[in-house]
């Protein structure tokens, strides 16, 4: 898991083996936005591959033995440079089950309920105001 992104691949493996015979095979990866449910705007992400050559290569070339097949280079890495959009909002949400509210001076109370539509990265206060202070 990167801060802002996923990266897997089909058969959910964390790394990918390449060899002689399926060195020039692609195989198919996914990179998803990580849904942090936080509205931070879009991210800017840097996932980067870094192979490595296997122990019993880097062993040999080691040990001294000389074959074209213990040669231990050690092959170049790529970052991909990717942009998680965001899609949290920071808002106040009503959840109320009229679209105008009706009270009476004499009762009962109307009730609702407010949350955040997204998970806020610190507290927040919520104000209560009303345009006419002396009617409600």
């Amino acid at each position: 898991m990167i801060s802002e992104a996923c990266v897997s691949q089909a058969r959910r493996f964390q790394t990918l083996e390449f060899t002689s015979v399926n060195w020039d095979t692609g195989v198919t990866v996914w990179l998803v936005g990580a849904d942090d449910h936080v509205a931070d705007g879009e991210r800017t992400v840097n996932v980067t591959f870094s192979p490595e050559v296997s122990d019993s290569v880097v062993n040999a070339s080691a040990a001294g033995v000389s074959s074209s097949s213990s040669s231990a280079v050690q092959p170049r890495g790529v970052t991909v440079l990717v942009v998680n959009e965001d899609d949290d909002v920071a808002a106040v949400v009503v959840d109320a089950n009229f679209d105008e509210a009706v009270v009476s001076e004499f009762g009962p109370a109307v009730t609702f309920s407010i949350s955040l539509a997204s998970e806020p990265l610190y507290a927040v206060v919520v104000t209560c105001s009303s345009s006419k202070p002396r009617l409600g």
